[in-house]
């Protein structure tokens, strides 16, 4: 998720802003499919605009490159784990976009709750909260060391950017 006023500050764009969610989100897909390993990861984005799909499908590729698998040696072989990205329009109705719609619309409210806004007890936005929040990844501790090396690198919920970056003075004169 963005945070857009910490992003405004720090004078991020639109496409750095989708550049940065990218990254994030494929990454702890990839993550997440090599803790269930073997298994094929397909990747279904809903369509928004030649652009943000683009960058969507550049952070894909990243994920796919040599330099990728040379930084991160513990991803072997992903072209067998991440093998489609698929881009669909709201019209589709997948399922699989609809359920991401509403895991998110739980996580926002839970934010909203840990940034002072009242839920009320037993509203729709409290049950979409816990079902959320249910759905996170956990690691168990009955898990491999190998599966817990993944485990350990996603993020359920990542907030970008983490802070306000100070900018710096200009010396004029």
């Amino acid at each position: 998720m963005i945070d857009k006023q910490k992003a405004f500050q720090n004078s991020w764009t639109e496409k750095t802003a989708i550049r940065r969610t990218a990254s994030s989100v494929l990454f702890n897909f990839l993550a997440f499919i090599y803790t269930k390993g073997p298994c094929k990861g397909h990747i279904i984005i809903e369509a928004s605009s030649a652009q943000r799909d683009g960058l969507y499908l550049d952070a894909f590729n990243d994920l796919l490159s040599p330099s990728f698998m040379q930084n991160n040696p513990h991803f072997d072989d992903i072209r067998s784990y991440l093998t489609s990205i698929n881009f669909v329009t709201k019209q589709n109705h997948d399922i699989e976009s609809q359920i991401a719609d509403l895991l998110v619309y739980g996580i926002r409210c839970q934010l909203e709750k840990d940034g002072g806004i009242a839920i009320e007890k037993g509203s729709y936005q409290e049950k979409i909260m816990n079902i959320s929040k249910s759905k996170l990844i956990h690691p168990i501790s009955s898990m491999s060391p190998q599966k817990k090396v993944f485990y350990d690198l996603i993020t359920p919920v990542d907030i970008q950017p983490k802070r306000k970056l100070p900018r710096k003075q200009e010396k004029r004169g």
